[in-house]
């Protein structure tokens, strides 16, 4: 088999994509993976987890909405929602999402722990 030619930042072709499905733990993988090399998270984090919740365009560029999940100190909560939007900021453009499924990425949660 031939290899596959490289991604260049764009999406894949998915075959067969039933758009009613739910977001599969690979594409929630995928998106979390882009997030997280970029994500210098704070000291202080032990046993929080942190949800980041997510609006993606179809070119794969995601904002977040809303960060859920902090407690305590709020000088703590303030910098860990700072290093998430620039973590995201930094990932964007998500690659290697399907645009068949775009109606069930294009919106969701995904949690982060300090181990991730």
């Amino acid at each position: 088999t031939p290899p596959s030619p490289p991604n260049e930042g764009k999406f894949t072709k998915g075959n067969n994509a039933d758009e009613d499905e739910p977001l599969a733990v690979s594409e929630r993988a995928i998106i979390k993976q882009q997030i997280i090399k970029h994500w210098d998270q704070p000291v202080g984090l032990e046993g929080i987890k942190v949800v980041l919740h997510l609006s993606l365009d179809i070119e794969g560029n995601a904002t977040i909405l809303q960060v859920s999940g902090l407690k305590g100190d709020k000088q703590l909560q303030i910098l860990v929602e700072e290093t998430a939007r620039r973590a995201v900021k930094k990932a964007n453009p998500i690659k290697n999402l399907r645009p068949d499924r775009y109606n069930v990425w294009k919106r969701f949660n995904v949690g982060f722990e300090p181990s991730d």
